[in-house]
């Protein structure tokens, strides 16, 4: 039983888009702005702050990836490409382990 309501402020203009929207999806606003509550996530801070530490992550794996993808434009000596595929190796591993830690956080 729906009997509770919940008062948001709002200017006149938003007002009257919200209520087009709902006449477009042939819905009362009430029901239409519940839907769309149902569809969002919300971010904690712990969620934000999970995120922060794997941008700051990759972005220090791309810049080893740009650091060896120089080299690798510059010199190609044999013994010099085995040490290349080893740290790519390397980064291979530790992309597979922050996708792990992100997977078990979420």
């Amino acid at each position: 039983m729906r009997d509770k309501f919940i008062h948001v402020k709002c200017s006149e203009d938003e007002r009257i888009v919200m209520k087009q929207k709902a006449e477009f999806a042939g819905m009362p606003l009430s029901s239409l702005i519940r839907a769309s509550l149902e569809r969002t996530n919300v971010w904690t801070a712990h969620d934000r702050k999970a995120i922060y530490g794997l941008s700051k992550e990759l972005s220090r794996i791309g810049n080893n990836l740009n650091q060896l993808a120089r080299w690798a434009n510059t010199e190609k000596s044999g013994l010099e490409s085995i040490q290349v595929i080893s740290n790519l190796a390397q980064i291979e591993e530790e992309l597979e382990s922050i996708k792990r830690s992100f997977e078990n956080a979420y």
